[in-house]
């Protein structure tokens, strides 16, 4: 029993060492690099209304996650600002499937279409990466409501590595 207690101060001091080693190697290489698509507004912001397929209603999503973890790019005709990506969840939620891998936080600054409001926008982008392609949504996030889904189907792929 002796030599488990004094075994026991080791062991945390080796878990601690691990969890830290594994943090700075946030964000993985796997999702640094710039990310590039295009994704369907939401309805109400459709540039041709009653055109679900139309093509004007797809703009383009591009996405540059840096090695610190801060995020760059543009959603449609909106410029990112100050974003970062996250770990949104831990080995539990990822086995019973809640929440997503990563999350962006920031804002988009300016006009997503032309029916947008000009402004700067709190968003929240959820997603996971599934066979090499970021798949998730752009969010704008209000007080006291539900978030919007702007892009509700994002699906982008790699263009470049860092």
């Amino acid at each position: 029993m002796k030599k488990v207690a004094r075994l026991f101060p080791l062991l945390m001091v080796s878990l601690t060492t691990v969890a830290l080693a594994a943090e700075s190697l946030f964000p993985p290489p796997e999702l640094t690099g710039t990310w590039e698509g295009t994704s369907q507004l939401t309805r109400e912001l459709w540039i041709q209304p009653d055109q679900k397929n139309s093509v004007e209603n797809w703009l383009t999503v591009s996405l540059t996650v840096l090695p610190n973890g801060a995020v760059e790019g543009k959603a449609g005709g909106a410029s990112l600002a100050n974003c970062v990506v996250k770990r949104n969840r831990g080995w539990l939620a990822r086995k019973f499937n809640i929440r997503t891998d990563y999350i962006i936080a920031g804002y988009l600054n300016g006009k997503i279409a032309p029916k947008d409001t000009a402004g700067l926008k709190q968003i929240t982008i959820p997603f996971n990466i599934i066979d090499g392609r970021i798949q998730g949504s752009i969010f704008t996030l209000k007080k006291w409501r539900y978030p919007n889904p702007v892009f509700p189907r994002l699906h982008i792929v790699r263009k470049q590595k860092p």
